[in-house]
């Protein structure tokens, strides 16, 4: 609940241990911890090493679990509602790490061609498909994913303070 609300230590412990513990996988899903990792990418707190070693062993882990179609969207979905992901050098570096990840680039190709998207690549690493997912995200605004998911967990934590003061 505290990753969906936005705590990166969460988020990062989430990160951290989502290729490596069935438990993790069972309660949080590829497109969260997929934009877990790229809030912490760009967020870059202090105390968190190589994280993008883990998101790329996540993204594997992912591909592994056959569930690599997911990354892509969710991919986009962070890039809109995040504008620190929308600085071509920010996501330049941040793609240019996941290309080691199986399936990662393809999955991000796969959804921008899906949602229709002009003026993608080859790839979806790309510097073309970045562009593009840049200038879509720009013109398109906030997908609410986050905005969403941050509301409910702040829901559910009012109610756990209510039935706590019981």
């Amino acid at each position: 609940m505290l990753a969906r609300y936005g705590d990166l230590p969460s988020r990062w412990a989430l990160v951290r241990n989502y290729h490596q513990a069935k438990v993790v996988r069972a309660v949080v899903t590829p497109e969260e911890v997929t934009r877990y990792a790229l809030d912490i990418l760009v967020s870059k707190p202090a105390g968190v090493e190589k994280a993008e070693f883990e998101f790329i062993f996540d993204l594997t882990q992912i591909a592994q679990d056959r569930k690599s179609k997911v990354v892509g969207s969710a991919a986009i979905q962070a890039i809109r509602d995040d504008p620190r992901l929308q600085d071509p050098l920010t996501l330049g570096a941040i793609m240019g790490q996941i290309a080691f990840a199986p399936d990662a680039c393809g999955s991000v190709l796969a959804a921008a061609k899906k949602a229709g998207i002009d003026g993608v690549g080859s790839d979806g690493c790309d510097e073309d498909t970045r562009t593009a997912l840049i200038a879509f995200a720009r013109e398109k605004g906030a997908a609410g994913v986050d905005a969403a998911a941050r509301k409910a967990a702040a829901d559910g934590i009012k109610t756990l303070d209510a039935q706590a003061a019981k």
